[in-house]
């Protein structure tokens, strides 16, 4: 039976749409769990906050920068979150290769996701939580560009360039 499952799978994401559904579904809806769903629709419609979630690593961060700037382009009113999962919460198996997000400069130990991010103007705030909370927005692409518009390319980049480098970094 998982055999036959799996084939169906495969057939299915040959067809685009198909694909984009199952992702959608998966990440953004987490298999339709009721509490998700619901928390999504009451952080998004009634508390107008947006929490966009990702793993601790560096190129998950990069893939969803922009996306927040897109979030509060689209929603000006909203609250915007990045929150970061980080392996001291994560306690769900399927998340459990979540990894560090410290390095060593100058003998100090820095969260560099939070260093990365914490003088983006469109966030209202940094929250460390556990790998799949309810009510959030998964930083997938393909799940977040059918929220906020692809923004995944130099031009949105270019947007976003005095935030990513900042002075200290420039000089």
């Amino acid at each position: 039976m998982h055999q036959l499952k799996e084939k169906i799978k495969f057939f299915l994401r040959k067809f685009i749409f198909f694909n984009t559904i199952e992702i959608i579904v998966y990440f953004k809806y987490h298999k339709f769990r009721l509490v998700h769903c619901f928390k999504l629709f009451n952080n998004f419609y009634f508390k107008k906050e947006i929490y966009i979630s990702f793993q601790s690593g560096f190129g998950d961060m990069l893939v969803c920068y922009p996306y927040f700037r897109k979030a509060k382009e689209r929603y000006p009113e909203h609250k915007i979150f990045a929150v970061i999962h980080h392996p001291k919460f994560c306690k769900f198996k399927e998340m459990s290769h979540c990894g560090e997000s410290f390095l060593i400069h100058d003998g100090k130990k820095i969260d560099f996701l939070y260093e990365f991010i914490e003088n983006n103007p469109h966030l209202n705030g940094i929250i460390y939580d556990d790998c799949w909370n309810d009510g959030y927005l998964y930083g997938f692409p393909k799940v977040l560009e059918n929220e906020f518009g692809f923004a995944f390319d130099t031009h949105n980049f270019l947007k976003d360039k005095n935030f990513i480098f900042t002075t200290t970094d420039k000089s």
